[in-house]
């Protein structure tokens, strides 16, 4: 034996390799597995004797690789499909650039391994060659190609023994005599034939049937797993056990959020009953609620929601003495420190007015935000939440209503299967125990006793009914303490969910219960109230085996700030992270179990803090308190920084993830516990925080922070009064209105009017959200209405200007969140003259308009007037006109040439109103054309797409987009890509742009022998359409970059033809598998739509509407995809918006005077995605 194949095949020995069984959703291409086995029962006995009498034919293979040391000995090969029979080599070896691969005619020659050949079912075939290895032969170790290289298939026709094939790190590959592998060649492999007789063996490429993978996956013995593989677990099901707030949020959060295909069963008692507790979240919540697919509109009326601010504590340090537990935590950027750090240095200041000055507005006041409400956590109905939750999944899932009558336990203290009440057993992947303190799958005794820690052990609960509205439906969590422990109120919109938590070694059950129904002044009924009673713990191994538990049965604090919700969040969010493939592994266990303990520690150890430096004078309860609190370490380390760091209080750190080095799903952090130091501890021995601020400087900002938030506090309004008609408000739409200036004076061609102003409405109505617009040909008009209606701000357009970015409302609204000013916009100083304001945009603080006396904008002026002195940037945004910023100099003379809007301009500047320029964000985001130069031939221009001389530079620009539209190819889609319209087809057409068509196949929605239309008025479009119909393989990267077009593609963000090194197309391409479910299954619906029968057809609807209906004369379903087609900047352009709108109605007739009954999608003339019956959108 040639030496270094012996030292090659002794080492890859030490690392044997088995396949385990896996999900449906696995993608063995995209794993890391060097080998797939699939079995066939053919006649293999045949085709050795096939290849023994033609073993002459047989060429030398590889016989180059002599120079390159690889000496392969007795290598041969014959090829039954490709060029020629002798030319086994790749088609360049023989200088070719593309193969012309055939059946050659040695086939003649091997009828019954051509017979199995083609019966593969291979959707394209490359090369086919039988592959001879001589007695005594070998092949030296070597890779095919860098990197992964998976998919051909080695066949054994025969197998002698003493011959092997492997790979340098995951051992022999088990060849017997009709067995194939699937090999990743990109691995270094060897083979040695050390016997007396030729090895003989199949090596096919090609287009694979995706079917023989299926087949060989399948084949994968169940129990068969090698010892480095031992971990890994496939998950193919999991089963939720009991339903509750724990149970439904698990469903709908892992139904939305697992990347493989996996069954969810959910089993939950037919009667089962809330616990009565947790009906209070902490922020985060919204954005649980979004991940599994529910928005806030969706749900906060049904599951009867309320605002929370945050929590107070009534009488708690002390009676008559206030703790206030804010969610917001005011800071200061830009000079990096917050407010509390500027108390310390002011402490005279009353705490909760200036340093915590949301307690006047959200206690005092019951009033909240409604322009912010993003910044709130809820209170909830669970009830109703769960009612919400299963009403949305309930037919997603596998949904079984009963009990679990017995447990089977594996060896590992997991579970074997589960017997219901029914007599059915459940085999599952992976349990989630969510029965609450019953824990009927996790293991009882592996729990931690957190007794040590916290004070309470009961409660009793009960719905209140409101009395007075206004005053009870608070927006936050009440604590109050009493005597015999506290008692929480938790307002929903139809009454306060309350109990009483106490030690029942301190007070009887009988006893509380008294009291809590004294306290509501018999407003409960004694015999209504639940009874609550736990040991506080947690589990020492939250997911053991095969069983996770989430809520109650993961462990239970105490109701004190709203950890009860929070912690089964946190616990479903680190379940989703870990099932991130189809599988877990010990290491993923490990893992959760290490972050649950922290996140569990960590609360424990902020609610154990609640109950420090306690001085209430009355109640047993307190007293055992006082004579047995001691201070946990994570305590004693906040506290110490507080007093005595000398520079911050703790902010963004915790505790937690200083301990195991990382971030831990941190609940309550730095700034959490500042907030309660504050209150605590003792403010005279808190260190003033040298923050870079003197302590004059952190007086005036704390104080005008103060004014500021007064300023605020007057548009906000009753929790009651927002609940009681409770459609939430986009945050901008009270306080930002838009208004166009018409220009109907300056442009001189009605028809240009018309389009220009068009065009500008267009662009802000196509957020499809509902702006304020006012539309006036002075300015002083606009800026009147909207000081009438109440608005803060007023941004200012002339008709030709389009705000491009589809997030213009955002953009704006954070400019003026961050900037203090009177006006802001495009500011020029023209040498010899005063300022000018450009009208094409700008924006308006309409309070301080008003306060200036509601000045005329100001046209051009000539003369000499008394004008504010003006100091200026030297430098500029361009030319010598632009300056970055102005102010204004405390003085004013005599000057000419005042500049449109210099009325408005004088008014803000002498009055101290700030006039600033546009960030560089908002000037990009816009686009001025000016309509109002040389109207007439600018029409002309757009007409025939071809500039003029002399004109200027937006102009030309915008002409130069619109043609450059003509010969883009859209890559990927800028619209949704989930067709959502009922039922399936006969006919489907859709547009020569991305993939939505494939989701046609996704959801099974063409008919059998249903076809497709592709149209497009882009010849260039549906030239790669049918490309990309007719590619050979699914690799979807190799079908662009052999596109002869492909320079012509585009995409949202692109920057490069270089793909990828582009980051746009590299997130569309990962949105794009992702939303198919990866390029396994994308590669599968391009294959159903490659053998769909399928008609290209170049058509223009804006000019050729009743050519496009023609295609659907005649009988079947239809469906149309219209796209966008009627809502593009290049169409309001070219035709301008009322053609547009013409043009998409006289499409829509046409077709429904074929078939009213045809279904399309369509965004329209607003960018307003409309789906349906063309009937019914007409």
């Amino acid at each position: 034996m040639n030496q270094i194949i012996g030292e090659f095949i002794e080492s890859s020995l030490k690392n044997q390799w088995c396949p385990t069984r896996v999900t449906k959703q696995f993608d063995v291409f995209e794993s890391d597995w060097p080998f797939l086995q699939i079995d066939f029962e053919d006649d293999f006995k045949k085709m050795h004797e096939e290849c023994i009498q033609n073993d002459h034919l047989f060429v030398g293979h590889r016989q180059k690789d002599k120079h390159l040391s690889y000496s392969h000995e007795g290598w041969g090969a014959l090829t039954l499909h490709g060029i020629r029979p002798d030319a086994t080599e790749h088609y360049d070896q023989y200088g070719l650039s593309e193969p012309d691969y055939n059946w050659t005619e040695v086939c003649e020659l091997f009828p019954t391994c051509t017979k199995f050949l083609k019966k593969l079912g291979y959707r394209s075939y490359d090369r086919v060659r039988i592959m001879r290895l001589a007695p005594g032969g070998y092949i030296m170790p070597h890779a095919d190609g860098k990197g992964r290289i998976f998919g051909p298939l080695n066949i054994a026709i025969n197998n002698p023994d003493g011959c092997g094939f492997y790979f340098d790190k995951w051992g022999k590959v088990p060849f017997k005599q009709g067995t194939g592998f699937f090999l990743d060649i990109g691995n270094v492999h060897a083979v040695y034939n050390n016997s007396d007789e030729p090895r003989y063996h199949f090596i096919v490429h090609g287009d694979i049937n995706e079917k023989l993978i299926t087949k060989a996956l399948n084949q994968i013995p169940k129990k068969e797993y090698h010892q480095s593989y031992s971990k890994i677990k496939p998950i193919n099901k999991i089963t939720i056990v009991g339903g509750g707030t724990s149970g439904w949020l698990t469903a709908a959060y892992l139904l939305k959020n697992l990347k493989f295909d996996c069954e969810i069963v959910l089993i939950e008692k037919k009667e089962s009953e809330s616990v009565g507790v947790g009906e209070a979240t902490i922020p985060g919540f919204r954005e649980f609620m979004e991940g599994c697919g529910f928005s806030v509109e969706d749900w906060f009326e049904p599951i009867e929601a309320t605002f929370k601010s945050g929590a107070l504590f009534t009488d708690w340090q002390k009676e008559g003495s206030d703790l206030w537990n804010p969610f917001a935590f005011p800071s200061f950027e830009t000079l990096q420190t917050n407010l509390l750090n500027l108390w310390t240095k002011n402490k005279d200041l009353d705490y909760f007015t200036y340093a915590c000055s949301s307690y006047n507005i959200n206690v005092n006041d019951n009033k909240i935000d409604p322009f912010n409400i993003e910044n709130y956590a809820y209170h909830v109905n669970c009830s109703k939440l769960v009612q919400f939750i299963k009403s949305k999944i309930i037919d997603k899932i596998t949904y079984l209503s009963c009990e679990v009558q017995k447990v089977n336990r594996n060896s590992k203290d997991g579970v074997e299967s589960i017997v219901l009440d029914t007599g059915e057993s459940i085999q599952s992947d992976l349990y989630v125990d969510c029965t609450g303190w019953k824990r009927l799958l996790g293991s009882k005794p592996d729990t931690v006793d957190c007794s040590d820690r916290l004070f309470c052990d009961t409660a009793v609960t009960g719905h209140i009914p409101y009395e007075n509205i206004e005053t009870e439906m608070v927006p936050y969590t009440n604590c109050c303490a009493v005597d015999h422990g506290w008692i929480w109120k938790i307002p929903t919109q139809s009454r306060i969910g309350s109990g009483l938590v106490f030690n029942r070694e301190i007070t009887s059950l009988e006893e509380a219960k008294k009291y809590f129904v004294k306290y509501w002044n018999n407003r409960i009924d004694i015999d209504s109230l639940k009874v609550l009673d736990w040991t506080p713990f947690y589990h020492k191994n939250f997911w053991q085996d095969n069983v996770v538990c989430v809520g109650l049965s993961a462990g239970f604090i105490e109701p004190l700030e709203s950890t009860g919700i929070a912690l089964i969040c946190v616990g479903i969010c680190e379940i989703s992270e870990a099932l991130t493939e189809c599988n877990y592994t010990d290491l993923n266990v490990e893992v959760f179990n290490l972050k649950l303990k922290c996140v569990f520690e960590e609360a424990i150890d902020y609610v154990n803090m609640h109950y420090s430096h306690n001085k209430r004078e009355h109640g047993k309860f307190w007293k055992f308190v006082q004579d047995n609190f001691n201070f946990t370490d994570v305590q004693k380390y906040y506290e110490n920084e507080t007093l005595n760091n000398p520079y911050t209080l703790p902010t963004d750190g915790d505790y937690s993830s200083q301990l195991i080095g990382g971030d831990s799903s941190s609940l309550y952090r730095g700034e959490n516990w500042s907030m309660f130091m504050c209150q605590l501890l003792d403010k005279q021995l808190i260190e003033p925080k040298q923050d870079g601020l003197s302590k004059d400087q952190s007086r005036s900002l704390i104080i005008n922070f103060y004014n500021n938030q007064i300023k605020k506090y007057s548009k906000f309004i009753l929790h009651s009064d927002f609940i009681k008609g409770v459609k939430l408000p986009d945050s901008n739409q009270k306080t930002i209105c838009y208004g166009v200036y018409n220009q109907r004076k300056s442009i001189n061609n009605f028809s240009m009017y018309l389009r220009s102003k068009g065009a500008t409405l267009f662009y802000l109505n196509r957020i499809n959200k509902d702006l304020k617009i006012i539309c006036r040909d002075e300015i002083h008009e606009i800026l009147q209405e909207a000081l009438d209606c109440g608005y803060g701000y007023c941004v200012v357009q002339s008709s030709g200007c389009t705000l491009k970015s589809f997030n213009f409302d955002e953009e704006i609204a954070d400019f003026i969140e961050n900037n203090n000013f009177g006006i802001a916009g495009h500011i020029l100083n023209w040498p010899g003259k005063w300022l000018e304001l450009h009208p094409q945009f700008f924006i308006v603080n309409v309070s301080a308009w008003e306060s200036v006396g509601c000045p005329e904008f100001g046209d051009w002026y000539s003369e000499e007037q008394m004008l504010p002195v003006i100091e200026r940037s030297v430098e500029n945004f361009h030319d010598d006109y632009t300056p970055i910023w102005v102010k204004y100099s405390g003085r004013e003379e005599m000057q000419p040439n005042s500049g449109r809007g210099w009325n408005i301009l004088r008014s803000m500047l002498v009055n101290n109103f700030p006039v600033i320029t546009l960030s560089e964000k908002l000037r990009l985001n816009k686009f001025y054309y000016y309509p109002e130069c040389d109207t007439e031939k600018f029409e002309d221009s757009i007409k025939t797409l071809t500039p003029y001389e002399g004109q200027n530079w937006n102009q030309k620009t915008m002409l130069s987009e619109v043609k450059s539209v003509k010969d883009q190819i859209w890559l990927f889609n800028s619209e949704t890509m989930d067709i959502t319209n009922g039922g399936s087809f006969d006919l489907v057409a859709n547009t020569a742009s991305g993939f939505k068509l494939l989701d046609i196949f996704r959801n099974g929605k063409l008919n059998e022998n249903g076809k497709v239309i592709v149209y497009d008025f882009n010849v260039k479009s549906l030239q790669w359409y049918k490309h990309f119909h007719s590619w050979k393989n699914t690799n979807l990267v190799d079908c662009i970059r052999s596109f002869s077009q492909k320079d012509h593609f585009t995409w949202s963000g692109k920057t490069s033809n270089e793909y990828f090194e582009d980051g746009s197309f590299v997130g569309l391409y990962n949105d794009l598998m992702n939303y198919f479910g990866g390029p396994k299954n994308f590669g599968r619906y391009w294959r159903l739509f490659k053998k769909t029968p399928t008609k290209f057809v170049v058509v223009d609807l804006y000019q050729e509407p009743e050519k496009f209906a023609n295609i659907f004369v005649g009988k079947g379903r239809k469906f149309i995809n219209l796209s966008n087609i009627f809502s593009t900047d290049a169409t309001t352009i070219i035709y301008g918006h009322n053609e547009v709108q013409s043009c998409q109605q006289k499409c829509l007739s046409s077709l429904y005077v074929v078939d009213p009954e045809i279904q399309i999608s369509i965004f329209d003339f607003w960018n307003r995605h409309l789906v349906g019956k063309i009937g019914d959108i007409l």
